[in-house]
């Protein structure tokens, strides 16, 4: 019995230490991912917390995983940057990416959250990793009070 409840103890304790390195190297990824959205985007939204107009997300083309997104992005979509490795899919079903990866730059429907409409624009570029993984950012422009004014 002994045994058992130092077996225990040991087992939180590898559960707690392996937390604790999730949480720094999640905190490591951001800072990573924020300065590789800085050069690769020319400085716009350097950081997860400045305060742009438009809500921003990264993705990796080739699996549709969301890699960072912004407050703003969070804010109108729900996501929560707690669930890793979280498809664009499972957030926005009705936004499929394979007009940025053919090169687009601006998805042809208007997207619509919570009775707003957003128009989508992206752009692509390539990480320096072996793989030369594809990443896409998505900018969405509320064009609500533009369509509600057109319709006037």
């Amino acid at each position: 019995m002994f045994y058992t409840v130092k077996a225990e103890v040991c087992f939180i304790n590898k559960i707690l230490c392996r937390r604790s390195v999730i949480k720094l190297c999640r905190n490591r990824r951001r800072k990573e991912i924020q300065n590789f959205v800085k050069t690769a985007f020319n400085g716009y939204e350097a950081t997860a917390g400045a305060d742009t107009p438009f809500p921003m997300v990264l993705i990796r083309l080739g699996d549709g995983c969301i890699i960072w997104a912004n407050d703003r992005f969070s804010a109108i979509t729900g996501y929560q940057d707690k669930y890793l490795e979280q498809s664009l899919d499972s957030v926005l079903p009705d936004c499929p990416t394979d007009w940025l990866a053919s090169g687009k730059t601006e998805y042809p429907y208007d997207v619509t959250l919570d009775d707003r409409r957003y128009r989508v624009y992206g752009k692509t570029t390539n990480m320096d990793d072996s793989a030369l993984t594809q990443l896409g950012v998505l900018y969405f422009t509320d064009l609500t009070e533009l369509y509600q004014v057109r319709d006037e």
